[in-house]
């Protein structure tokens, strides 16, 4: 049978973006897809632009704004208006290469597989001049493939967070853990919903480019504090790893090792 991939896109005034993004998911040359755009209230043309796309596979909910601390609620009611059995991410200022869906879709055949995810370029302006540059995955192949389950906590732990761009998910999975995870002091789901998944299956790195994540003065990522945005995250980590101390050897190995060395940031 053939998977249906649901492609999550939340949006909020990315009227310079939202074209390319939904034209990306047009031009996959696997085509069994629907595409879900939530958008956060947007005050620009976002909504006009995306009115201009007559594909039937392209659902577009308008809803009030609630801001990026309850991102979370946006990704679980596009969750929840999904038909398909594996979940896409691409935010509404972000594109994909034409093959992404095609490269990732063939994994899931392995029914231990909950995650996929791969390379990223990060695209960028620098003096009016459009820039890309590969980014930056530590190759520890335990780590990005989640073997033995649970493996991949030291790297969420230490940063090796799979970008969300390029992430696949089975929905089964999701739906298993309660959707998509988040906390009021966080504007992500990835970290959080990845930490869960951690401990539901094994993931599956795919060393070729599958997103491009871009950087400008109205992301999320560009306005918030980043000191005080790396506190809130190692608070969440340090919160699951001590909920989930007994379920899996990873987190008590984090714990004695975070004992031994006294360091106090978990």
């Amino acid at each position: 049978m053939l998977s249906t991939v649901s492609v999550i896109t939340p949006t909020y005034n990315h009227e310079k973006y939202i074209g390319q993004c939904i034209e990306s998911v047009l031009e996959q040359t696997f085509t069994n897809w629907e595409m879900i755009i939530i958008d956060d209230g947007s005050t620009d043309n976002t909504q006009k632009i995306i009115s201009k796309y007559r594909d039937a596979r392209i659902k577009y909910i308008y809803q009030k704004n609630i801001g990026p601390y309850r991102l979370g609620e946006t990704y679980n009611k596009a969750l929840s208006l999904s038909k398909g059995d594996l979940i896409a991410i691409l935010e509404g200022d972000d594109i994909w290469p034409p093959d992404k869906l095609e490269k990732q879709i063939s994994v899931f055949d392995d029914p231990e597989i909950v995650l996929s995810h791969g390379n990223y370029e990060l695209v960028y302006l620098k003096n009016g001049v459009l820039n890309f540059k590969p980014g930056y995955v530590r190759q520890i192949n335990n780590i990005l493939n989640n073997e033995p389950v649970g493996t991949s906590l030291y790297g969420l732990v230490d940063g090796i967070v799979p970008v969300a761009v390029t992430i696949m998910i089975r929905k089964s999975a999701l739906i298993k853990i309660g959707g998509f995870k988040y906390a009021d002091y966080l504007p992500c789901v990835d970290l959080p919903t990845e930490l869960e998944l951690s401990l539901m299956g094994k993931f599956k790195y795919i060393p070729t480019l599958l997103g491009y994540f871009r950087r400008h003065k109205n992301s999320i990522t560009h306005n918030l504090r980043k000191d005080n945005n790396n506190f809130n995250r190692f608070k969440y980590v340090n919160k699951f790893v001590k909920l989930n101390k007994k379920k899996n050897n990873a987190i008590r190995n984090i714990l004695g090792q975070n004992r031994k060395t006294d360091e106090g940031k978990y």
